[in-house]
C-alpha cells in the first residue's frame, strides 16, 4: 500500500457568516426575534433605540417595503404596514394604532391548587389536619392525582397514618370530584359514589371492565354484570362522561407557549388588507454619534473596534430588513392564491414552488419564512404551514386540497348513525361516488390526524 499526497480542484459553495446570520434571523418568530435584538442592543454598543419619527433610518415597526401584486387584484403596503387588495369580504376591525400586542391576551387567573386551598376554610376540622390537607394540596400533580403513598406522607410529616388518611378523604370532598385520589379507577369511584349514590354496577365495572370500556366490548360487559346490552352501553356511556382528569380546565401553571402572529388579515369591504405586527419589534438603528467617532477618529484601536461593530449592526439591520421583506412578499403571495380562503374558509392545494418561483427565490428560503410562524384573521389564529396542501386529484381531473377532504370526512362522521358507523372503506366509496379518487389507507391516516376513532370505537355498542 502506497501513500502518497494530490491535489484535486473542486468547487464548493460556502455560505458567508453574514448570510447564515440572514438565514437565521429569517426563521425567527417573533418572540424569538425581539430576544435576539434586544441582545444586540445590550452587546453592540453602536445600536441604540429609534425614535417613533425616525423609522427610515433604521429597522422599526414601520413597514420598509413597498410592492404591488400582478393580475387584476391589486394590492399595496401602505406606509403604515398594511397591504391592500381588491378582494371582497367582510370587515373586521383592528386596533386604531395599528398594533398587536400580545399584553391584551393574557389575564391573570386562579389557578388548580389555589381554587383548592380556597376551599379548605369551609372545612371543619382542626388545625393540623387542615395544615395536612394543605400538604397533600401542593403535592397533588398536574392532573390532580395523589402521586405520593400515604405512607411516605405520614413519614414524611412524622404523623399517624390514620391521621393522615382522614385528611385525604377531607381532601377528596373538595370540588372537583375526583381530586386527591391515588388513580383512575379510585377518580372514577368517587364520582359514582357522589353522582350516582355508589351505583354497584358502575363501580363494578369501574373495577373490572375498565379496559373493555376502553375498546367499546359492550356484549363482553354484559355478560360480566349479567344484564342486556341496552343497559350495559347505558352503563358505558355514563363511565365515559366522567371527568378522568380533576384539573382538566383549570390552570395547572403548566408552561404556556404564547403565539405572536406575524400579521393580522382583515378583510373590508372588497379589500383584504395586510397588517404587519412590527410594532412589537424594538426599533433600533446605529447611533450617529459612534458613526461619527468612527469617520473622524485618530486612535487605531478605537477607530478599528467601532468598524467592526458597525459592519457587524448593519449586517444584522440588513438580516431583519431582508427577513421583514421577504415574510411580506410571502405573506402577499398567500393572500393571492388563498383569497378564497379568506372569503369562505376554503383552501386550495398550494405547494412551497408556486410561492417561491413567482418571487425568484428558492423553496428552502419560503420554508424558512413561514417557519413557527403564525397570522390572524377571521377563522382564528392560523399556522402559515397549514396554507400549503396537498392535492388531491378527482376524476375530472381537477384538483382539491387535503383539507376539503378532511373537512368532508369529519362532516360524514358528524351525521353517521350512532350505531352503525361508516368505516374508512364506507367513506372511501362515499368520496368515489363524488369523483374523489383516494384510497382507504390515506381516510385512516387523516381520520387519526384529527383525532376520530374509527367506526368500531364510535359504534353505540357492539354485537359482539
Amino acid at each position: 500500500m502506497k501513500l502518497d499526497l494530490t491535489l484535486k480542484h473542486t468547487q464548493t459553495q460556502i455560505i458567508s457568516p453574514a448570510l447564515q446570520q440572514t438565514l437565521k434571523i429569517l426563521q425567527m418568530p417573533l418572540p424569538e426575534l425581539r430576544e435576539k435584538m434586544e441582545l444586540e442592543l445590550e452587546e453592540n454598543p453602536v445600536l441604540d433605540w429609534m425614535e417613533d419619527n425616525d423609522c427610515e433610518d433604521g429597522i422599526s415597526g414601520c413597514s420598509q417595503w413597498a410592492g404591488e401584486l400582478d393580475g387584476e387584484d391589486r394590492a399595496v403596503f401602505q406606509s403604515d404596514g398594511r397591504m391592500t387588495a381588491d378582494f371582497a369580504s367582510r370587515h373586521i376591525p383592528v386596533k386604531t394604532d395599528g398594533s398587536l400586542s400580545p399584553l391584551d391576551l393574557i389575564t391573570k387567573e386562579e389557578t388548580f391548587k389555589e381554587y383548592l386551598l380556597g376551599q379548605l376554610p369551609d372545612i371543619k376540622a382542626d388545625k393540623r389536619t387542615l395544615s395536612i390537607c394543605r400538604y397533600m394540596i401542593e403535592s397533588l400533580s398536574s392532573s390532580g392525582y395523589l402521586d405520593s403513598s400515604l405512607q411516605n406522607i405520614a413519614t414524611a410529616l412524622h404523623l399517624p397514618l390514620q391521621q393522615v388518611k382522614h385528611a385525604l378523604n377531607l381532601v377528596q370532598t373538595l370540588q372537583p370530584c375526583g381530586v386527591g385520589a391515588q388513580n383512575l379507577e379510585e377518580c372514577l369511584s368517587l364520582q359514582v359514589k357522589k353522582f350516582f349514590e355508589g351505583d354497584e354496577n358502575l363501580l363494578r365495572m369501574i373495577h373490572e371492565c375498565l379496559e373493555l370500556i376502553a375498546r367499546n366490548k359492550i356484549k363482553e360487559i354484559a355478560k360480566i354484570l349479567r344484564v342486556d346490552i341496552e343497559s350495559a352501553a347505558g352503563y358505558c356511556a355514563v363511565i365515559k362522561s366522567m371527568q378522568p382528569i380533576p384539573s382538566c380546565g383549570f390552570n395547572t401553571e403548566s408552561p404556556v407557549e404564547y403565539v405572536i402572529p406575524e400579521a393580522n388579515i382583515s378583510t373590508e369591504q372588497k379589500n383584504i388588507w395586510i397588517q404587519m405586527n412590527d410594532h412589537f419589534l424594538p426599533k433600533i438603528s446605529i447611533n450617529r454619534f459612534y458613526e461619527e467617532m468612527y469617520e473622524k477618529g485618530k486612535d487605531e484601536e478605537t477607530h478599528e473596534f467601532l468598524r467592526q461593530k458597525i459592519i457587524g449592526a448593519k449586517s444584522f439591520l440588513n438580516g431583519v430588513s431582508m427577513r421583514n421583506e421577504i415574510l411580506s412578499s410571502v405573506l402577499r403571495q398567500i393572500v393571492e392564491l388563498q383569497k378564497n380562503y379568506f372569503f369562505d374558509g376554503i383552501l386550495k392545494p398550494m405547494k412551497l414552488a408556486d410561492i417561491s418561483e413567482p418571487l425568484g427565490i428558492h423553496e428552502s428560503t419560503v420554508s424558512r419564512a413561514i417557519q413557527g410562524k403564525y397570522i390572524t384573521c377571521k377563522h382564528g389564529t392560523i399556522p402559515l404551514k397549514s396554507f400549503f396542501t396537498t392535492a388531491i386529484r378527482t376524476a375530472e381531473s381537477e384538483n382539491i386540497s387535503s383539507s376539503q377532504i378532511k373537512s368532508t370526512i369529519r362532516d360524514l362522521i358528524d351525521h353517521e348513525d350512532s350505531r352503525n358507523p361508516l368505516s374508512d372503506f364506507d367513506i372511501c366509496e362515499y368520496l368515489k361516488k363524488k369523483n374523489i379518487l383516494i384510497s382507504r389507507r390515506t381516510i385512516a391516516k387523516y381520520r387519526r390526524e384529527m383525532q376520530i376513532d374509527s367506526s368500531t370505537m364510535r359504534r353505540a355498542f357492539i354485537q359482539a
